[in-house]
């Protein structure tokens, strides 16, 4: 499986180290050599489409002195039938999926491996980012370890600890696929409630949000007591200073299609846990359609946030993402 680790050097300067598992490495006799997460033929004609339909090439390619030109029209004919298919798609077929992660060496794999299993019957091209923010428990080498069937992997190491609103950042930075999805290390909710987020790209949504606070949610377990209670103070808080119409603005899972992403991205400064909100308050001022959808949700115990530390920062944080927000153009007319 391609593994391609990035260590940043020098504000973000990258370097890369790239290698092939030898067991997941797929060749087609055509005169091409594709290095890639494959095990049919048929399966290299589809990511070789995709690849083709988004201008970007990932593939190495090499050359073989024998070409059999007949198995080279195959080739050709069955890219172009896939090419068909694929533009008449309601749904893209590609999707990267951007997980930040602190200190979380105890399930990172298992929550890889969840997401390859659930994303290769449904995506003809997965990218994984892990964006490691400083862990020191071994989270980086337990990514490197882990190897997958249909995905990609990348890893983001950074040395220091930034918050996760940096690391989405750096992720969003890198993804490149029509779709992408935020998710947290934990899984809380399940990477199987994609489906309804799916549906809701279809409709023509342009940033479709996990909720805990609407219909439809279940929380097993729920949070406990007193956190939701304080959950439920700061939504009071959050709803006065911005974005009524969304009962919850930090349940981490999150599809945005990439024009959605790319065009928020610019907008966003917040480093701790606020960035949910930061991202859904660009995206409403600049117009773009969002809908919360509810989900499954279970109670990770041991969460990074601590509610009553960051009460003071969080509504600093809050007054200071709505006055950067009054200051973008809004958008003339809702997308």
């Amino acid at each position: 499986m391609p593994l391609r680790v990035t260590k940043p050097h020098n504000n973000v300067a990258e370097a890369y180290l790239c290698h092939t598992v030898a067991s997941r490495k797929a060749e087609c006799q055509t005169g091409f050599c594709y290095m890639l997460e494959t095990r049919s033929f048929h399966r290299i004609m589809n990511r070789w489409n995709v690849l083709q339909a988004e201008n970007k090439l990932v593939l190495q390619m090499v050359r073989r002195p024998s070409l059999n030109s007949s198995a080279y029209q195959t080739m050709q004919s069955s890219t172009n039938a896939n090419s068909s298919l694929q533009e008449s798609s309601p749904v893209e077929k590609s999707i990267t999926i951007v997980v930040p992660a602190y200190n979380e060496a105890h399930r990172i794999a298992d929550t890889l491996r969840r997401i390859d299993e659930y994303c290769e019957p449904r995506f003809v091209n997965t990218e994984i980012i892990v964006v490691d923010d400083g862990s020191t428990d071994g989270t980086p080498h337990e990514v490197q370890a882990t190897q997958l069937q249909a995905s990609t992997l990348l890893l983001l190491d950074f040395p220091q600890n930034h918050g996760k609103g940096f690391a989405l950042r750096e992720g969003l930075q890198r993804a490149s696929t029509k779709l992408i999805l935020m998710t947290d290390a934990d899984l809380s909710t399940p990477i199987t409630e994609l489906d309804k987020l799916l549906s809701a790209i279809k409709k023509g949504v342009d940033v479709a949000i996990g909720s805990r606070d609407v219909p439809g949610a279940v929380l097993n377990p729920p949070q406990p007591k007193m956190r939701r209670r304080l959950a439920n103070r700061f939504r009071w808080i959050r709803a006065h200073l911005l974005l009524p119409q969304i009962k919850d603005t930090q349940c981490g899972f999150k599809l945005f299609r990439i024009e959605a992403a790319k065009a928020i991205l610019p907008h966003l400064a917040i480093d701790g846990w606020l960035i949910d909100c930061e991202m859904l308050a660009v995206a409403d001022r600049l117009g773009f359609r969002i809908e919360e959808i509810g989900v499954h949700w279970s109670n990770a115990p041991d969460t990074k946030v601590s509610p009553l530390a960051e009460i003071p920062r969080s509504l600093w944080d809050l007054f200071a993402i709505r006055t950067r927000v009054r200051h973008i153009e809004r958008a003339p007319l809702s997308r």
